[in-house]
């Protein structure tokens, strides 16, 4: 959404103040009023604000069939007859048909062929071909080719692999499609980007076949530049592109616009899409019919098909293989080392042995005329044994003690 300010000509050097939000903003004719439009990404609103400063509303949002591609407010009477006048409802742009199929389980749906449509897989879900038909034409008319007759996907069977993160995309319920963006490289396609809030939507523009006029109208926003993402630069890497340096030229038509009239609706950017291409998902439509993916989904699978989650490997090729994590892992057995007990050295003095001799000499000396020498000698070794060896204790005797004879002299 855009804001909408004011600006004083009568006092040029005044800050502009904030009227409020929209888009084509109209005067009243006595200038005191404001009209103008509220853009979501799939409806169209119209309301007015006072420009006395009040925060009050003078017309709630009034939900619009379409879009707006300008106001004008006139100083124009309305007479009372017209205002009380019945407007005949208009004529549906489709009407569903559908086929009571006995083969298919009470209280689901099916899916249809596409005919005339190359797609991996041409189905689409009962309530939605007629309004892809009719959307086909329509636009196949306004813009002088036919895009549709060849999709990138239509139907998605639930066992098919799409991109990683899209395990809840809408191509499985059949109720969207995705455009070929073939032509995005051709240059007959551009797509706008379209911030609303935190989230991204895109907006994708047809170049018209005939470029005297007759079809389309010239474009006034810069595309978005997917490619630019490729070319080498830092900050173009990291945004997931840039905006494209010039508005193209020619005539466009306004593809989501015409979308929204047969009930497609535009889906947002995934949080990833500035890394991931397919994130972006600027080239699929969807008709919800109110219902969200669950219910969609019940619509053709039974409930036991989703509760029992169905997990989508990544074909990714990657260096090293790819871990099959929706697999149960199958146990392993494991050898387990038991302790075993381990004998713990401990560090034990050995002590010294000790000798102690204790030498006694015993001499008794006999004054007779043949010496006597008596010499025993007695010793106690005290030893202390080791508990690895045992000590024997040598002791060599003293040498023998040689006592010279007394002479003894007669008187």
């Amino acid at each position: 959404m855009h804001q909408i300010y004011l600006w004083d000509r009568e006092n040029p050097t005044a800050s502009p103040r904030e009227a409020g939000t929209g888009d084509w903003p109209a005067f009243s004719p006595d200038g005191r009023d404001l009209l103008t439009t509220l853009q979501t990404p799939h409806q169209t609103y119209l309301t007015a604000y006072p420009l006395n400063g009040s925060e009050l509303l003078l017309l709630q949002p009034l939900r619009l069939p379409g879009s707006v591609l300008g106001l004008v407010w006139g100083d124009v009477k309305v007479s009372g007859a017209i205002v009380n006048l019945n407007i005949p409802t208009p004529t549906p742009l489709y009407t569903p048909a559908l086929i009571d199929d006995p083969r298919v389980p009470f209280g689901r749906k099916q899916v249809n062929d596409l005919t005339g449509v190359t797609a991996p897989y041409p189905q689409l879900h009962d309530a939605v071909d007629e309004a892809f038909y009719a959307f086909q034409d329509r636009l196949a008319f306004r813009t002088g080719w036919d895009l549709l007759s060849s999709l990138e996907n239509a139907y998605v069977p639930l066992t098919s692999v799409l991109e990683p993160g899209r395990q809840g995309d809408w191509l499985y319920t059949g109720r969207a499609f995705a455009v070929n963006t073939v032509p995005l490289t051709a240059g007959w396609m551009a797509v706008v980007r379209e911030d609303y809030g935190p989230e991204t939507y895109w907006r994708i523009y047809l170049r018209a076949r005939f470029q005297d006029g007759s079809q389309g109208a010239p474009l006034h926003d810069l595309p978005w530049d997917f490619n630019a993402r490729y070319s080498g630069l830092p900050r173009p890497y990291e945004q997931g592109g840039m905006l494209a340096e010039t508005v193209p030229t020619g005539y466009w038509v306004d593809m989501t616009w015409l979308a929204a009239a047969y009930d497609w609706e535009v889906l947002p950017a995934l949080a990833n899409w500035r890394t991931l291409y397919s994130a972006a998902r600027f080239n699929q439509f969807v008709k919800t019919d109110g219902l969200d993916w669950k219910s969609a989904m019940l619509e053709l699978y039974p409930p036991e098909a989703l509760q029992t989650a169905t997990p989508i490997p990544t074909p990714t090729m990657t260096l090293s293989p790819t871990p099959w994590w929706y697999k149960s892992p199958t146990p392993t057995p494991t050898v387990t080392n038991t302790p075993t007990a381990t004998h713990t050295a401990t560090s034990t003095s050995t002590p010294t042995p000790t000798i102690t001799p204790t030498p006694t000499h015993t001499g008794t000396a006999t004054q007779t005329g043949t010496p006597t020498q008596t010499l025993t000698p007695t010793l106690s070794p005290t030893v202390t044994p080791s508990p690895t060896h045992t000590l024997t204790p040598s002791i060599t005797p003293s040498p023998t003690l040689r006592i010279p004879p007394t002479e003894t002299r007669k008187p």
